[in-house]
């Protein structure tokens, strides 16, 4: 389809010479929209082949941009995804040294297209900032496009992709198709991860569940245990409360009966008390009485003692033997009875309860001799 017809004559031959270079430039765009068509479907389906599957975002972030890096003949790319309100790094090819991890909405060509929400191309670019560093050399980019990420609806991210010629309205038409699939992976697996960490809270709240569950059975086990104790407590302090009770009526009748003893001890104690005052004051009035006896015995006893000595002794001779021996009977009765109530005088041994006792001699012929002589005349 290169060829045309050169027919410098006019006429006829020169209308059907234009026809057929007409037909021909015809035939060529169709083709060349044919190859674009099928370049473009098969960049995607390469791209759709790519991101099938249970992937992560990082996962679809690496595949998509290898793939349209490689596919659409670009130098290098990067993907930022809007994360709590900033536009971060998540994966990058051939990144520059200045290119920074993330960006604000708004702050340069990442930020101002994420504003825009639509695609923006920088062709025909000199400056000598837009280079790519690698290893042994720098490659200078002629053209960058930043792309937007859709996902239901909402703007997600920004793809950035440099080249080292300029951008046609082709491969921009191929990069925002593509741009839409990449949407939806990317959405997709962020659904799952969501998915995959509420599923993983999930199993850990479950988890955490089950610890607290057999936690909270042991702690009722150790709740029902501690409320048996504290009833066999209470029947415990009950029975003991009823001792108590018990030992407090038994308390009481015992201050009550030991309150009437002490009463009844008192009155008695009062009784004593009169009878030793009664006692004291008969006591006083007997050692009076014995004391003034002791007196009126005394003097006729001495008496009668002078007298049957004397006569005992018939100093005149002129007693028989039978008087002789009576007087001597009354001096020896007199001197017993003397002694008796010289022993019964004795107010202090009797007060205190003591007696001194002599131990002395006896000769039983004597104690003979004087029951007879005193009881003999009896007889007679």
């Amino acid at each position: 389809y290169t060829e045309k017809v050169v027919d410098n004559a006019g006429g006829d031959l020169g209308d059907l010479a234009e026809s057929l270079n007409y037909m021909t430039e015809s035939l060529k765009n169709s083709f060349e929209k044919i190859n674009k068509s099928d370049w473009r479907q098969k960049g995607l389906a390469l791209l759709n082949e790519s991101l099938v599957g249970n992937k992560s975002v990082k996962e679809v972030s690496n595949r998509a941009l290898k793939q349209l890096i490689e596919y659409g003949k670009c130098i290098n790319g990067s993907l930022y995804l809007y994360d709590e309100g900033i536009l971060k790094l998540n994966k990058a090819f051939g990144l520059e040294a200045n290119m920074k991890k993330t960006f604000e909405p708004g702050e340069g060509m990442v930020g101002q297209a994420f504003i825009n929400a639509k695609p923006q191309v920088y062709n025909n670019l000199h400056e000598d900032d837009f280079v790519v560093t690698f290893a042994s050399s720098t490659i200078k980019i002629y053209g960058i496009i930043l792309l937007p990420i859709f996902a239901d609806g909402h703007i997600i991210g920004v793809l950035e992709l440099g080249s080292t010629s300029n951008f046609e309205e082709d491969r921009i038409a191929y990069f925002e198709e593509c741009c839409i699939n990449i949407g939806i992976a990317l959405s997709a697996a962020r659904g799952r991860e969501k998915e995959q960490q509420l599923l993983e809270e999930t199993q850990a709240q479950s988890e955490e569940l089950m610890v607290q569950h057999s936690e909270l059975e042991n702690l009722n086990t150790e709740l029902e245990a501690q409320t048996q104790k504290l009833q066999a407590s209470e029947e415990e302090l009950k029975v003991q409360q009823e001792e108590l009770m018990q030992a407090n009526v038994e308390l009481e009748e015992r201050s009550r009966l030991l309150e009437e003893k002490n009463h009844l001890i008192a009155e008695r104690n009062n009784e004593i008390q009169k009878k030793v005052e009664e006692l004291a004051l008969s006591t006083k009035y007997k050692s009076e009485f014995l004391a003034n006896m002791s007196h009126e015995l005394r003097t006729p006893l001495n008496s009668i003692l002078l007298l049957s000595r004397l006569m005992a002794e018939n100093p005149e001779k002129n007693l028989s033997e039978d008087q002789v021996e009576s007087a001597k009977v009354i001096q020896s009765s007199g001197t017993s009875l003397l002694t008796l109530i010289d022993e019964i005088l004795d107010l202090a041994k009797i007060e205190s309860g003591k007696m001194t006792l002599e131990y002395q001699d006896v000769y039983i012929e004597e104690v003979v001799k004087d029951l007879k002589s005193l009881f003999n005349p009896v007889f007679q």
